[in-house]
């Protein structure tokens, strides 16, 4: 299993704004965010491919387990081993 993250990565002002990076670069390139990932994860495969790692059995995509995690990340504060932020944002507790 391999998961990819991180596809595409921009360099702009945009982006201190707060302004998400797939859907500015599907809007510089008229391409819907899901065809912008689709290419990038296209050149990973390919890049690996040429380079002689095996491919993994499975690429799962974190946009299709979200409920998944946040009900993990749920469960770490409900333990104590994470603890949300006044902003919301969820960190993990090192100590525990």
């Amino acid at each position: 299993m391999k998961n990819i993250t991180d596809v595409g990565h921009l360099s702009d002002e945009r982006f201190d704004r707060g302004e998400d990076r797939m859907l500015v670069s599907a809007g510089l390139e008229s391409k819907s965010s899901a065809e912008i990932a689709d290419a990038y994860e296209a050149a990973f495969h390919a890049d690996e491919a040429a380079v002689n790692i095996l491919p993994a059995h499975v690429f799962p995509r974190a946009t299709d387990h979200i409920p998944e995690m946040l009900e993990l990340a749920e469960r770490l504060v409900d333990l104590g081993h994470a603890y949300a932020s006044p902003a919301g944002n969820v960190y993990y507790a090192v100590a525990t």
